[in-house]
């Protein structure tokens, strides 16, 4: 199965990829030039189908492509619906419009399709999500439009935008796009977008670019950050590359430049267990809740949750090594956080704070080095351990 045809899946009892009778394939939607251009971002599996899973639900996608929100290069994403749009299902709480996500990939050798787990997740319970690759990644153009200008203008960094692709501008302009994407005519799931209750996700650089993102797109309206919610877009002491010198460098940024992050959504950061690499000495148990603080100060709902064991890739799908049992634990929090503060649905609190966690006792799923912690509701948790109920 490639990407350029509709992907379809139901749930079942096996986590087997599924076919879903009755329901028509699609083609893409291009409102840009979709040809292949060399991507540093390529990675040679990312045309093969990654696992779908049981507890995703019932979903449909199509792959699209779209003009960058900034230079105007070609990028390529997949939207995710429900496989029945009618109000009301497949949840009650759903009406004919449905708040929507756009999901953003790890630098590196990341690209969407690994995070496609959490896009049909969301859409097999009610939501609307987009995964989408920044320029030069995937099967992202690596060019803008125009290309490169010449001569350069008086600003060298300028001449060709968004090149070369590893930077941090590059990845908060992917959710941005994938913002513009959801509520454009060639969303073909538009007219069930609703667009007041806009989400964003992403992992590693894209949980920066999210974090940066809500500050500077109102039509934000909550963030999940995976491996971490961040207080500076060049990362902070409790991102995994601990900030300074080697955060900025992740992402393209100049050593030594700050981009401070004010707070004005809901956020929630999910942490990997692993101490930052530019203080792995440093054992301070609140060190992954360093950008969490920065919301609690600011008195913006969030919350941090450490995983017990889990490692920075871990967000990222594979075929060979990802775990079901974490991946499910990550999107249990995301889920419920969206349901919470897209959805408004505040029963969702419960699940949240709850002891038991896909059939598994809370206090098990939690780092015992780094203290997860709650600030939402009228709840200021510094320990989650001791608040979950």
């Amino acid at each position: 199965m490639t990407r350029s045809r509709l992907i379809l899946a139901a749930s079942a009892a096996s986590a087997a990829l599924a076919a879903v009778p009755g329901i028509a394939t699609a083609d893409a939607t291009h409102a840009c030039d979709p040809s292949p251009s060399v991507a540093a971002g390529q990675i040679p599996t990312y045309d093969d189908p990654y696992q779908a899973y049981s507890w995703e639900g019932q979903w449909r996608s199509a792959t699209f492509t779209f003009p960058s929100h900034r230079t105007g290069a070609c990028l390529a994403g997949t939207v995710f619906a429900p496989l029945d749009l009618s109000a009301g299902s497949p949840d009650a709480r759903f009406g004919a419009l449905r708040p929507a996500v756009v999901i953003g990939p790890g630098s590196g050798p990341g690209v969407e399709a690994m995070y496609q787990w959490s896009a049909r997740d969301l859409a097999g319970h009610g939501y609307i999500a987009v995964t989408i690759d920044p320029q030069g990644v995937g099967h992202s153009r690596t060019f803008g439009n125009p290309a490169c200008q010449v001569p350069p203008p008086s600003d060298p960094t300028q001449a060709c935008p968004g090149v070369p692709f590893q930077q941090a501008t590059n990845y908060v302009d992917a959710i941005q796009t994938g913002l513009d994407y959801l509520t454009s005519a060639y969303d073909p799931f538009a007219g069930s977008v609703d667009p007041n209750e806009l989400g964003a996700a992403g992992h590693s650089l894209s949980a920066r670019a999210v974090s940066y993102a809500q500050m500077v797109d109102h039509r934000i309206k909550a963030i999940v950050a995976w491996d971490n919610l961040a207080s500076d877009l060049t990362g902070d002491a409790g991102s995994p590359s601990g900030g300074g010198v080697a955060g900025q460098l992740i992402g393209g940024e100049v050593p030594g430049s700050s981009d401070p992050i004010t707070p004005t959504v809901p956020a929630l950061g999910e942490a990997s267990d692993g101490r930052g690499a530019d203080e792995p000495t440093n054992t301070d148990p609140d060190l992954k809740k360093t950008a969490y603080e920065v919301w609690r100060h600011a008195g913006v709902p969030s919350m941090e949750v450490v995983f017990r064991g889990s490692t920075h890739s871990d967000w990222a799908q594979n075929n060979t090594t990802t775990s079901d049992t974490m991946l499910h634990n990550f999107e249990y929090y995301t889920r419920a956080w969206f349901d919470r503060f897209l959805l408004g649905d505040t029963t969702a609190d419960q699940r949240l704070l709850a002891a038991t966690v896909n059939g598994q006792p809370a206090s098990s799923i939690f780092s015992t080095n780094w203290r997860s912690a709650a600030f939402l509701d009228g709840i200021d948790c510094e320990n989650l351990v001791a608040c979950v109920k």
